[in-house]
């Protein structure tokens, strides 16, 4: 934790007495104030004010060389940041109207009631805390992104940094896939509440969305050896209800605002090194950690390749499940899983045995790291499109067939519920892309075109065989609850509107 923070009070009063009386009950107060100078006049108080300004300043009104007013004047117009406070005797509306045009935070009458110097003090506390909370807020914001100006890294506290990464790594193309879920986290976890109970009132602490939505950076003044380990808990127990995974990366000492940007970054670094997709882990920075690069499956690949050529689908379904199940019982790293399955996939393009690109093939696997909510889920998906990519080209022309002619009997068993091509995928768990790709290749058609096609011929057989029953159930009965979209259909499929349809039948 940081020493608390403590303001300097200067005292400017000509009546020693009176001044050592003020001072003391100063200095009683349980305040975070120091008296840090004191004078006579208002000129010896600005030669000090010049060496070192004041956070307060307490001034008599009636001094001899400069007095109290003519001081205030000249502290707003070259030390506007020093809180004023004006003390007199007399109860004259005049210094109050003149201390106002000096922006004077408070003005005490002799002698000072000590129930009003508590209040006062206290007020000007708050405000000097705020203004610090404030000004640090917009330094740390300008550190960060790398644009604090030299000048402004005046700033003399330390902080400590620490790197929120909420989620896995995203690309820049995929980022918009997870967005919805990083929102809703914010919004569940309910971080700052949290922070705000945990520090005390003397310790500040900033929370900074930078570089891509997904991360945040704590800023805290001072020291916090607990906070990575009580956050991480807090993150990861009932009450954050969000399931989505959340590392935490500290730095490991104490930084200034000019050196928060660098140790930031060799944060982002070790997030980028150390991430375990869809688990939540917690650690502290070391600089010189080395993390071993996972050796080629050199004979794996081989095993893999054996099978592709002489058609073992099934044996090939286990050997992809069992080495998914293994890099999942691991706990690769992000950075090592996509480092394995790009090799893996380069060595079989190589050898004419995947139908997908590398871009591709890494574009989905990016794309299911940012949608996927739950490792499992991650894994199912990325199971289908393996069996698009090799497992199902081993034999084209007979399972893709066979696949088609599955779904059109589907599709024609279906024709009364809100069938979609993902409703489709779903059921004979592969991607909608494949779905569509292999129902066009054997049936010229999408599955959506082959559905309404199916729905039109069931609704005219429908017509045909009971031309009493309403249009708007014979809708129903073929999966339209609106009947105007239904007999929208119909009459670009049969050119005629199905009550035109009905009349122009011989029973009619």
């Amino acid at each position: 934790m940081p020493e608390e923070r403590r303001y300097r009070v200067m005292v400017v009063e000509d009546e020693t007495i009176i001044l050592n009386h003020l001072i003391s009950k100063i200095q009683e107060l349980p305040l975070p104030l120091e008296v840090s100078a004191f004078a006579a006049n208002g000129e010896d108080a600005f030669d000090l004010i010049r060496q070192s300004p004041p956070d307060i300043l307490f001034t008599d009104v009636r001094m001899p060389v400069m007095n109290g007013l003519q001081l205030a004047e000249k502290i707003y117009e070259e030390y506007p940041d020093i809180l004023m406070v004006i003390i007199s005797g007399y109860e004259e509306f005049e210094y109050a109207q003149q201390a106002i045009r000096y922006h004077v935070s408070d003005y005490l009458l002799k002698p000072v009631n000590l129930e009003k110097l508590l209040t006062t003090t206290e007020k000007l506390c708050r405000k000097l805390s705020e203004r610090f909370y404030q000004t640090t807020k917009e330094k740390i914001h300008l550190a960060l992104s790398g644009s604090l100006p030299q000048e402004k890294d005046n700033c003399l506290e330390l902080f400590s940094v620490l790197l929120i990464k909420t989620g896995n790594l995203y690309t820049k193309e995929s980022e918009a896939l997870a967005y919805g879920h990083t929102g809703a986290f914010w919004e569940a976890s309910l971080v700052s509440p949290w922070l705000t109970n945990y520090f005390s009132a003397s310790q500040s602490w900033w929370l900074e969305e930078i570089k891509e939505f997904s991360y945040h950076a704590l800023v805290v003044e001072g020291s916090c050896p607990l906070l990575r380990k009580d956050l991480f808990q807090y993150l990861n127990s009932p009450d954050a209800f969000h399931p989505l995974p959340v590392s935490l990366c500290e730095y490991p000492k104490l930084v200034s605002l000019a050196q928060m940007r660098s140790s930031l970054y060799q944060l982002y670094d070790s997030v980028a090194s150390c991430l375990i997709p869809f688990f939540s882990q917690e650690w502290l920075f070391q600089p010189t950690a080395v993390h071993s690069v996972p050796p080629r499956m050199d004979s794996i690949f081989e095993r893999f390749l054996l099978r592709i050529k002489s058609g073992q689908v099934e044996q090939l379904e286990k050997d992809w499940k069992s080495l998914l199940m293994q890099w999942r019982k691991d706990k690769l790293t992000q950075q090592e899983f996509l480092d394995q399955i790009r090799s893996l996939f380069i060595f079989l393009a190589g050898h004419n045995a995947c139908t997908a690109s590398e871009h591709e093939i890494m574009t989905a696997i990016q794309s299911l790291f940012a949608s996927c909510l739950t490792e499992t889920e991650f894994y199912q998906h990325l199971f289908k499109l393996i069996l698009e990519w090799v497992i199902e080209p081993l034999s084209e022309g007979h399972s893709g067939m066979e696949l088609y002619q599955k779904i059109k009997q589907y599709i024609e068993k279906h024709l009364e519920q809100p069938l979609t091509v993902e409703a489709l995928a779903e059921a004979f768990h592969f991607s909608a892309s494949y779905i569509s790709r292999v129902f066009k290749k054997y049936g010229k058609q999408s599955p959506i075109q082959y559905l309404i096609q199916m729905r039109m011929c069931k609704a005219a057989q429908l017509m045909d065989a009971h031309p009493e029953m309403d249009i708007k159930i014979i809708a129903e009965l073929v999966g339209y609850q609106d009947q105007h979209y239904f007999s929208r259909y119909f009459k670009q499929y049969y050119k005629t509107a199905p009550s035109e349809y009905k009349q122009k039948q011989p029973n009619n």
